[in-house]
Order: C-alpha cells, then sequence, then structure tokens
C-alpha cells in the first residue's frame, strides 16, 4: 500500500529525524524522501528499522536541507 506525507518544510542546513510507527508489522517498508521544491538540495539516510517488544515495528529515517533556500517534501513509502 503506497502513502505519502506531507508537505513538510525544512530550512537551509536543517536536518530532522522521523519515526515511523506501526502497531504491528507491515511487511518491508520503502521509505523515502520526494522533493516539492523544484531544485531542492536534499539528502537523506538509509531507513531503519526497529522490531519492538510489544510487536510493533517502527521504521526511522533523517533528512537534511544542504541548500541555501527552505524546500517542501513529502515522506513518501509502499509495502512491498
Amino acid at each position: 500500500m503506497a502513502w505519502q506525507i506531507g508537505p513538510q518544510s525544512l530550512s537551509p542546513g536543517a536536518s530532522v529525524r522521523w519515526w515511523f510507527h506501526w502497531s504491528g508489522y507491515p511487511g518491508f517498508e520503502v521509505i523515502g524522501v520526494k522533493p516539492a521544491t523544484p531544485g531542492s538540495e536534499l539528502r537523506y539516510s538509509e531507513p531503519g528499522v526497529q522490531m519492538n517488544n510489544d510487536g510493533s515495528t517502527t521504521y526511522y529515517m533523517t533528512v537534511k536541507n544542504v541548500g541555501p533556500f527552505s524546500v517542501q517534501y513529502y515522506w513518501v513509502g509502499n509495502t512491498i
């Protein structure tokens, strides 16, 4: 199932770490960042995954704006 969150805003030089939490195991998730601002200079980490003791799953990722202007972007994902 494909999903999209946002848009989110990020100031020049700023970074943010996001946590995506599911109450169970959603299957393998592909998570990424889709810039909404043309010419955006975003860098993001490979997503990490954590299986929690209560049976829930947490995915996490960091995105950084390496450009000189504020940008907007979407978190996007899809279950494989």
